[in-house]
Order: structure tokens, then C-alpha cells, then sequence
């Protein structure tokens, strides 16, 4: 517990060391909590960012088997290499407080939660598949063409019941906390360049046996991209988005995790639209973390 309790305090001590600057704005501090604006947009194709979403999902992930665990029995493996599954995302980044602004940006304080779950929806039992949890905040900050993010969070990842009564599969111990650093550059057509990493200070799958066997760290992530959003249609209340984001973990001897996403949406308090989502390298999903998977997805997306 003492791990979980750090980055709690790490956290509050972001806000904390901003005193200055909010002293600096004018107005009452009610007047600054909750604000509208977050400095900055989520990236549009990473799997992972939270969002409302429901989507159908054809995955090849049950085709293979990785090292992360034991083999474990499918019932019907002739079924699962191009499996149908229901995917649900429920997250929000949101903003909590102004603190500070000025010309062309400001700075505000962000928390945000996720959890991304998938069900076995060819069969019966609708078999729960796992679930990958994020919980955290920080700092998002913009000049002008310039912005970028700061964010500490605990990730967890849970398989499912079902699927481990009917597999025999073992759940494996994937998790810990990180400290998460983006900048991106907005260029004047609306395409934004953005790129960072994290630092993971804690981690729970280090001492996976497979890891550890191995001697492999679980200490840096990387990531970059490109996205825009665009707005011509209905007096620019409805538009389209699109976007192509890379990462990769040392976890994973850094092999490339690529993820394209194109959509239509509106331009709302919801944001809400559909995405086409499509990806190609080690899951998404913590449990399988180290298994190969290409899926493409269509999703109703919401961003509140």
C-alpha cells in the first residue's frame, strides 16, 4: 500500500507547487475550480485514453498464446482466430482547477480515470474477458502553438472470471504507478505533432516471472503521434478527427505498438461520433501484455 500512497502524495504535490501562479490570477479560487477548457486534447488514437466508448471488436488476440503465463485450454481455439468481442470504455479527463493563464494558454490542474473492458460476445456466457484501470492527474499547460501535459497515475490490469473458470487461465500481476511527460506542437492547419514517455516508478510486472527470468526492466514507456480535428460542416458544429499514434516499453523489449483512428463527431459538450479504430502490435489489454494482437474496431465515441 505504501507504493499507491506515494503516488497519491506526488500528485497532491503538483498542485501544490503551483501556488504561485494561481495566487497570480485574479478572482476568488471558487471562481477558478471546474473549468471548461483542458490545455490539452486528448490524443485522438491512442487505445487507451479515456473516453466514453462502445465499440465491436474483431481481435486475433486468442489466435496465439504469449509467455506472459502458463498455456492455458480454449474450448473452441479453431473460433478464436478472428474473435468478435464488445468493448467498453468509460473514462473522463477532467479539469479541476485554473492556475494560472495568460496570453494564448494557461495552466490548469487535471484528474482523470478510466476502465477498458472486453466481453466474449459469441458465446453464451458472454464471457468477461479482463479489464485495464487508470486513475491519476496532473498539470496540462499550452503557449500559443505549444502544449503539453504532466501526469502521474496507477494502472492495474484484471482478468476475467469467466474467462479464467472456462481457460484455466492465471491471472498475472500487471500494474504499478508512472510519471507521464507529453509536449506537442499545433501547426496552423489544425495538425498537431506530440511525443513523450514515462517514467514508471513503480512496477508490479517486474516481478512477473517471465521478466524476471529474463532480466528486463519495467522502468520507461515511449510514445509519439499525429492528430487533427477539423470542423467544416453544420457552421462548424460537426467535423472529423484522425490520428496515428506509435508506442512502445521497455517491458516489451520496445517493440512498436501502432494504433490509426478516423472518426466523425460533433462538436459539443459530448463530443460524441463514430470511430474507426484499427490496431497492430503487443495488446492493449495488461494481461496479455506480451501477446501479439491486431484488432479493428468500429466505436461510438464520447468525450464529456
Amino acid at each position: 500500500m505504501r507504493r499507491p500512497a506515494l503516488g497519491l502524495g506526488l500528485t497532491v504535490a503538483l498542485a501544490l507547487t503551483t501556488g504561485s501562479p494561481l495566487q497570480a490570477q485574479s478572482g476568488s479560487a471558487w471562481d477558478r475550480l471546474l473549468p471548461e477548457h483542458n490545455w490539452f486534447r486528448p490524443p485522438v488514437a491512442d487505445p487507451l485514453e479515456p473516453r466514453f466508448g462502445a465499440s465491436l471488436l474483431k481481435s486475433d488476440l486468442l489466435s496465439r498464446q504469449g509467455p506472459e503465463r502458463p498455456d492455458f485450454t480454449l474450448p473452441d481455439p479453431d473460433d478464436s482466430a478472428s474473435d468478435v468481442v464488445a468493448a467498453v470504455a468509460l473514462g473522463i479527463t477532467f479539469p479541476i482547477a485554473d492556475l494560472a493563464a495568460w496570453e494564448g494558454g494557461g495552466l490548469v490542474l487535471t484528474g482523470h480515470a478510466a476502465v477498458h473492458s472486453r466481453f466474449r460476445i459469441e458465446y453464451p456466457s458472454r464471457d468477461d474477458l479482463g479489464q485495464d484501470w487508470v486513475v491519476g492527474g496532473g498539470l496540462a499547460a499550452a503557449w500559443d502553438e505549444l502544449s503539453g501535459r504532466l501526469r502521474i497515475h496507477h494502472r492495474s490490469s484484471h482478468l476475467g472470471d469467466e474467462f479464467m473458470q472456462l481457460t484455466g487461465a492465471q491471472r498475472i500481476e500487471f500494474g504499478g504507478e508512472a510519471i507521464e511527460l507529453t509536449g506537442a506542437y499545433t501547426h496552423a492547419d489544425g495538425v498537431r505533432f506530440y511525443g513523450g514517455g514515462s517514467w514508471i516508478f513503480h512496477s508490479n510486472t517486474a516481478a512477473e516471472t517471465v521478466l524476471a527470468e529474463w532480466g528486463r526492466p519495467d522502468s520507461y514507456t515511449a510514445q509519439a503521434g499525429v492528430d487533427g480535428e477539423w470542423f467544416p460542416l453544420k457552421n462548424g458544429r460537426l467535423g472529423f478527427n484522425g490520428g496515428v499514434d506509435w508506442q512502445a516499453a521497455q517491458r516489451t523489449n520496445w517493440r512498436r505498438a501502432l494504433a490509426v483512428a478516423a472518426g466523425i463527431h460533433a462538436r459539443n459538450a459530448s463530443r460524441l461520433g463514430f470511430t474507426v479504430r484499427w490496431f497492430s502490435g503487443p495488446s492493449t489489454m495488461g494481461e496479455f501484455f506480451l501477446t501479439d494482437e491486431t484488432y479493428v474496431a468500429l466505436e461510438l465515441t464520447g468525450r464529456f
